[in-house]
């Protein structure tokens, strides 16, 4: 009798088995990567989707790319990328929304691993994104355009201007308080020179010294009074602006980007560039000045004086204005003054007059601290000259010659004086202003500027909710399909499910 062995019939069963096997895990493996795939495409499509809703008006009114983050702890930008993500790694009806599928995709979360705040960074994150709009427009010839506005030609020439302005502006000799307290004492003489002299004819050798000069001293004495008067009492704004109508704009609002607690604006402070160079600072100047109103621009609904705002951080427009006005006066002082010396001619003058009117009040030996008290109120009152020329949009050289002077022959009437026809306008001396200043704050006080101008057309804008970077981390999980079976959940020990995390990150210029 013969027997019959099986053993075909058992390799090839034995065989089936570990074929299948093998089929199971390389559908497994193809099921894993594909997820693995999805689960990236998905996080990076994400966060891609919700950058792609930028601000249009920010972006076309200051050239800005920033989307809308969170409003407050209500709905953010985490919950728009989750729905995001379920649509794109279950199309049609989705497995998120429990339908039958192939990956068998469950347990989808998104999470948030990085926000950044265009507010944040000390306001350099702002700087960053304006300097990234700025440098499309050619680097170079921004920089070269500033430049010769300025009348510079080269970084060393702006970087020895600067310093000039800075040594002006910080001098305690040069404030506006102690260049009016120096004509305390001659405001005194002067008095009791037209109390007791007024009606004497000069003579003896102060009057043959002085001449026609004498005239020139007296009303020039007079002219003085009142121009100290005038600023003193109306102050320096009213003296340089006339009957002009000031703009009554406030900026006293909590929900400005300058008004943010210190710590939220240090946030993320590791992520933005430290510090400005001069070629920076050139750059967010012109963005300054050709984004932003100032006073002889043409009037608008809200703020009028935006960019005085920016460099003196007033909370007013007139303050602000006024403040421009103040620092203006000094820099002109400085350099009149330093003019003056050079002329030996209007030094005369001067001393002339001097000795003039120490010869009627019999004090002689004053005779030299008057000249150079007429020599700083020259400057002075051709100082309040510029600055009236400037703001009626006429231009100024920094440092004048015999032609470029107004005020002749000491006389102190300046309504009539104007501009010489050269130099820079008050546009440029903001810029030169905006160099000199303190670049954290002048940042938030250009996003102060670009959020009022904004609100006027969406009340509900604020800087603080726009986000120019964020990263998010997505994890998906897939239950095993071909590899286990519930029949051999008892034999063999494994996960019932893989899960799968990617981070992906999108920033407006930065990846």
């Amino acid at each position: 009798m013969k027997t019959l062995r099986g053993q075909i019939s058992v390799f090839l069963a034995l065989s089936a088995v570990l074929i299948f096997a093998l089929l199971c895990t390389v559908l497994e493996a193809g099921r894993c990567a594909c997820l693995d795939y999805m689960a990236g495409q998905a996080a990076a499509s994400a966060v891609e989707s919700v950058f792609a809703a930028f601000h249009g008006d920010l972006l076309d009114r200051y050239g800005l790319l920033a989307c809308h983050g969170a409003d407050h702890g209500t709905e953010d930008w985490i919950k728009t990328a989750a729905s995001y993500a379920e649509k794109y790694l279950a199309p049609g009806a989705g497995t998120a929304y429990d339908a039958s599928d192939r990956l068998g995709l469950f347990d989808l979360s998104v999470k948030e691993e990085k926000t950044v705040y265009i507010t944040e960074g000390n306001g350099r994150i702002f700087a960053g994104e304006v300097l990234t709009f700025m440098k499309s427009a050619g680097l170079s010839i921004l920089i070269q355009e500033a430049f010769s506005r300025l009348g510079l030609y080269s970084e060393e020439d702006g970087l020895s201007l600067l310093q000039t302005l800075q040594e002006l502006g910080s001098s305690e000799d040069s404030s506006l308080e102690s260049i009016l307290g120096n004509f305390e004492e001659l405001k005194e003489q002067v008095a009791s020179l037209a109390a007791e002299g007024g009606d004497e004819e000069p003579g003896g050798e102060g009057g043959e010294a002085g001449g026609s000069p004498g005239q020139a001293g007296e009303g020039f004495s007079a002219d003085i009074l009142e121009q100290l008067k005038a600023v003193r009492e109306n102050g320096l704004i009213a003296l340089v602006t006339g009957s002009a109508e000031l703009s009554d704009f406030s900026w006293r609002d909590p929900l400005l980007p300058s008004a943010l607690p210190a710590a939220e604006k240090a946030k993320n402070a590791d992520y933005a560039e430290a510090g400005f160079s001069l070629g920076e600072k050139l750059l967010l100047g012109e963005y300054l000045l050709h984004r932003m109103n100032c006073y002889t621009d043409e009037e608008q609904a809200g703020s009028r004086y935006e960019i005085e705002y920016v460099i003196t951080g007033k909370n007013s427009d007139k303050a602000a204005l006024e403040a421009i006005a103040a620092r203006l006066l000094l820099i002109r002082v400085g350099f009149n003054f330093a003019y003056l010396l050079t002329d030996a001619e209007k030094l005369a003058e001067a001393e002339a007059a001097a000795v003039l009117i120490m010869s009627i009040v019999a004090l002689p030996e004053l005779t030299a601290v008057l000249k150079w008290i007429l020599v700083t109120a020259w400057a002075l009152a051709e100082s309040i000259a510029d600055i009236r020329c400037l703001l009626k949009g006429e231009k100024i050289p920094l440092w004048k010659n015999k032609t470029d002077w107004k005020l002749a022959a000491l006389s102190m009437d300046s309504e009539q004086a104007s501009g010489s026809g050269r130099g820079i306008s008050y546009e440029d001396y903001l810029r030169l202003l905006f160099y000199l200043g303190s670049g954290e704050e002048e940042m938030y006080r250009m996003m102060d500027v670009i959020q009022a101008r904004l609100r006027l057309w969406d009340g509900e804008f604020l800087m603080r909710d726009h986000m120019v970077c964020a990263e998010l981390s997505l994890t998906a999980a897939m239950a095993y399909l071909y590899i286990q079976h519930p029949a051999f959940g008892s034999l063999i020990e494994a996960p019932e499910s893989r899960k799968y995390t990617k981070k992906a990150a999108y920033g407006y210029g930065r990846r």
